[in-house]
């Protein structure tokens, strides 16, 4: 694995306002790096999906993999680490009969772990991730098949969507940190979308945006959110916490239409992102009824048409030391630029815009807030236009302008 620095072409529209006093050079190399981690064997196709900081300050990175010594047709797993400048430590292939791994990088009792799937039965397997030797162990296992994202809740439950191709249903199940179920609830499904699923799972086809989030959580009325099928389309299914019962829905259009990215603010706001037929649109902040049925075409949101087509949105609540907070939303554009947006969390208005521009084509996986008031993103890249490659930019709170 070579490591490769990327120099962005940054364009300057709110760096030039804010920053226009920062120099490169007075910025560190753990403040402030762009990376490809580049391969010489060009039939690997590296597919990143989830990226944390470690108490080091360096980061873990999570992705499928793809080889001629494919198993049943699903991606292998993968993991990286680096150091705090970006640079390669270590690298793991994840060993067969471990295949299909999804997001994101679990957090159980200060250990990562990751949730894929077994090669011969496509049941739910957890494995923990030793990060000190760069290898793995089987800690849980579960019969569900097809999982499709994972998360860990404030109450360190492993929430996880599954989907079942025989009964053509969205499940999501609430298992403890050993992967045993508290419960599972099933959500319809009435077209057959099981080719589309295994085409998303291999990379081959859409991506669809599946996720999972709390609601509401020291409120009165807390909700898990879950992003998948039901019934005819993808929907952003509300849930009761208590047993995955579901108790609201925001509907969106069959499969050319989605929810990309949903955060939770307070008193039932969120800030989305979603794209239909193509276009994308943001809403900054919205109010959802988590007990009623809605749908996303009724709401005044935001057309981006610089984004791509049915573009990866990534979208999270960056915290300053100061406390305040501000809505970030990461994407890419049709131009190969990531892009950032900033808007405030009280109001829900623009405050700035970011560019880092790439020659490659380039898509967002991941975004985080890290060490510094940083943010860090995770991103894939077409090295020499072909070869599918992770790469990971950190942008230091100078360089922000925010």
């Amino acid at each position: 694995m070579k490591t490769v620095n990327v120099f962005w072409g940054i364009l300057l529209s709110a760096m030039v306002m804010y920053s226009c006093d920062i120099k490169k050079s007075d910025i560190s190399p753990e403040e402030s790096f762009s990376k490809v981690y580049d391969h010489p064997d060009y039939n690997v196709a590296y597919y990143p999906l989830d990226v944390v900081e470690m108490p080091d300050d360096g980061f873990l990175i999570l992705a499928s993999l793809s080889e001629d010594t494919l198993v049943n047709n699903f991606l292998g797993g993968y993991l990286l680490k680096t150091d705090k400048t970006g640079e390669f430590e270590w690298e793991l292939r994840i060993p067969y009969p471990y295949v299909s791994p999804v997001p994101n990088l679990l957090n159980i009792n200060n250990s990562w772990h990751l949730l894929c799937m077994d090669a011969v039965t496509q049941e739910n397997r957890l494995l923990e991730i030793n990060t000190g030797n760069g290898t793995v162990n089987e800690s849980g296992r579960h019969n569900l098949q097809f999982p499709l994202f994972a998360m860990v809740d404030h109450e360190k439950n492993i929430l996880a969507l599954n989907f079942d191709r025989v009964g053509k249903k969205s499940i999501l199940t609430r298992y403890d940190q050993n992967l045993n179920p508290d419960w599972t609830y099933s959500y319809d499904i009435v077209d057959d979308v099981e080719n589309q699923i295994r085409l998303h799972l291999n990379k081959m086809g859409k991506q669809f945006p599946f996720f999972i989030g709390e609601a509401g959580i020291n409120e009165s009325n807390p909700h898990y959110y879950v992003n998948c099928f039901k019934n005819y389309t993808m929907s952003l299914i509300f849930a009761d916490v208590n047993n995955g019962h579901q108790t609201g829905i925001l509907n969106t259009y069959q499969d050319d239409a989605a929810i990309s990215s949903a955060v939770y603010l307070d008193s039932s706001n969120f800030a989305l992102s979603r794209y239909y037929l193509e276009d994308n649109y943001i809403f900054s902040k919205v109010q959802l009824q988590m007990d009623e049925a809605q749908n996303a075409n009724n709401f005044n949101d935001s057309r981006v048409p610089e984004l791509a087509s049915n573009a990866h949105v990534k979208t999270i609540i960056y915290e300053k030391d100061d406390g305040d907070k501000i809505i970030v939303y990461t994407s890419h554009t049709k131009t190969n630029t990531i892009v950032m947006y900033f808007y405030s969390y009280e109001t829900g208005e623009l405050i700035n815009t970011k560019y880092l521009g790439s020659t490659n084509p380039i898509e967002v996986a991941a975004l985080i807030s890290s060490s510094e008031e940083s943010l860090t993103i995770l991103f894939r890249t077409l090295v020499i236009g072909r070869f599918p490659r992770i790469g990971l930019t950190k942008i230091s709170k100078e360089e922000l302008g925010i």
